[in-house]
């Protein structure tokens, strides 16, 4: 009964080291392939900021569909940029539009700084790529 035991939780100890090895290797995949993960604080607010950049002007739900996470945790990054004077909003009926503040002390470097980040993300590249930014014409086959 007691060598069953120690099995048990022989087999448990393996089972999370094998977790966290996969883990481990899951996030430096993600390093290598962005490789811009937590460079503003968090994963949200760089890849928020990166999407900000390369659409120049959008909206949190915008963001929220393109990066496929929940709205509340863009507009808490997008508060927080804005917070720091990175970013700008303005209101547009009910919708709050966001863009990169011209007026950030170091605007030129950051701009620079995302189009270079944003050339090495490929995968959201292929995303805004797809994304309709204009409604389709009335009567338009589709």
């Amino acid at each position: 009964m007691q060598m069953n035991k120690r099995l048990i939780r022989y087999s448990e100890h393996i089972y999370r080291k094998a977790e966290c090895i996969f883990r481990k290797r899951r996030y430096n995949e993600r390093m290598d392939s962005v490789g811009n993960v937590e460079l503003f604080g968090t994963t949200t607010r760089t890849s928020t900021l990166l999407v900000i950049q390369m659409l120049g002007e959008t909206h949190g739900a915008e963001i929220a569909r393109i990066l496929g996470r929940s709205p509340s945790r863009i507009k808490d990054s997008v508060d927080s940029l804005e917070r720091a004077g990175i970013i700008i909003s303005n209101e547009v009926g009910k919708t709050r539009r966001v863009r990169l503040n011209p007026r950030f002390a170091a605007s030129e470097e950051l701009r620079a700084l995302l189009a270079k980040l944003g050339m090495m993300d490929l995968e959201l590249q292929k995303q805004l790529a797809t994304i309709r930014r204009r409604p389709r014409r009335a009567g338009k086959a589709i």
